[in-house]
């Protein structure tokens, strides 16, 4: 019988589908589908969640998720066989002197072992916070479709572009992250996002969301993703304001990037993916606003309000979780048909059970400028 991580290989390879892209489009980390893939269950937070990104993998693989599901389940049990041997032999019951002998045994090594291994152990930190202090910058070879990693000021992030290799030196780490790239420097807020146009060609090559700073590490988690749109706007990069949109005329339409499926980059695979914006209130000026959720079943919510740092929970069946905003938030949801939101005292639906759903909700102004729109945009 074919295994769980062969009928999901199979299938994706069959039908053309890259890693990279199908993270995209499922919103599952690429670490997790590789390790179903591996049969890697350790890798997982726990079983919950395991069944829940299988399932979602097996739907965007036209698979039956009820017969992959049965699969990992039939391995689980393969894994962990009955110990007949100590159901036919069972262990003599041992007295209470015994256990009682053995605490004090354990007690007393606990204690030797702590007189003598604390001060090596607190030796052994000092040592390990020197060798941190004392390491050099090292490059990051680039060459995935999307990261998310941790980096230390001073790293090197390498990528070729057009068969170049370029540069991104993280020269700062502070309240903000200060980029160095070919011809100019780019300073990232925390919880921003920034498109770098490394060959200088007015094009996107590599959009950079800073996730996390950690300023007493000198450490930062940045997310690099190469899926951008055809249109792009480069913001703070001195010449460069205005959208970077080809006219059709004479040299004809614009290019669209292709990544490695020949999909256009910034568009999800199938079009079942694709999402239409979902506005909730309008005002003449932005509002804070207040997200209410009650919890219909177990579920793992990322959050981050107004771009400030990323917080992560998670929650049982009838947890209720409320979240004042005041411009946008930003959710990735394990569970979303767990997920019963209010947003502004408005009911929204942002998924069905067991589907993985990363959401932007945000204010939007219109073609005027004149009037708000609270928005509830996929975050591919």
């Amino acid at each position: 019988m074919e295994s769980i991580g062969e009928v999901l290989r199979s299938t994706r390879e069959e039908k053309g589908y890259s890693i990279d892209q199908i993270a995209r489009d499922t919103n599952i980390a690429k670490r997790y589908l590789i390790a179903l893939e591996d049969e890697d269950f350790s890798a997982f937070p726990g079983e919950t969640y395991l069944i829940g990104f299988l399932r979602t993998y097996s739907e965007h693989l036209d698979l039956d998720p009820n017969t992959t599901i049965n699969l990992y389940k039939n391995l689980r049990i393969q894994e962990q066989p009955v110990p007949l041997e100590e159901l036919l032999n069972p262990r003599p019951n041992r007295g209470k002197i015994v256990k009682i002998a053995a605490v004090v045994l354990v007690a007393a090594g606990l204690g030797v072992t702590a007189y003598f291994l604390i001060p090596k152990f607190l030796d052994g930190r000092e040592e390990r916070v020197q060798r941190v202090e004392a390491d050099t910058s090292s490059v990051y070879q680039f060459t995935d479709e999307i990261v998310e990693r941790r980096f230390i000021q001073g790293d090197i992030i390498e990528m070729a572009v057009e068969g170049q290799n370029y540069r991104i030196v993280l020269k700062e780490v502070g309240d903000s992250l200060l980029l160095d790239i070919p011809g100019s420097s780019v300073r990232l807020p925390l919880g921003q996002e920034e498109i770098l146009d490394l060959d200088e060609s007015g094009r996107g090559d590599v959009k950079v969301f800073l996730r996390d700073i950690d300023k007493a590490e000198k450490a930062v988690v940045l997310h690099l993703d190469t899926f951008i749109e055809s249109t792009v706007t480069l913001s703070n990069r001195p010449g460069n304001t205005e959208e970077l949109t080809k006219a059709e005329g004479a040299e004809g339409p614009p290019a669209v990037p292709q990544n490695t499926d020949g999909i256009p980059l910034g568009t999800p695979l199938v079009a079942s993916r694709q999402v239409a914006p979902l506005v909730v209130l309008e005002a003449e000026t932005p509002e804070p606003f207040t997200l209410d959720v009650v919890f219909r079943g177990y579920c793992l919510v990322r959050y981050m309000g107004d771009g400030g740092s990323r917080e992560e929970r998670y929650f049982h069946k009838g947890e209720t979780f409320r979240l004042d905003v005041s411009r946008e938030v930003r959710l990735w949801i394990s569970n979303a048909g767990s997920f019963k939101a209010k947003i502004g005292g408005v009911d929204v639906d942002l998924g069905k059970p067991g589907e993985v759903a990363a959401k932007l909700i945000r204010w939007i102004p219109d073609e005027t400028g004149n009037l708000h729109r609270l928005t509830v945009v996929q975050a591919y």
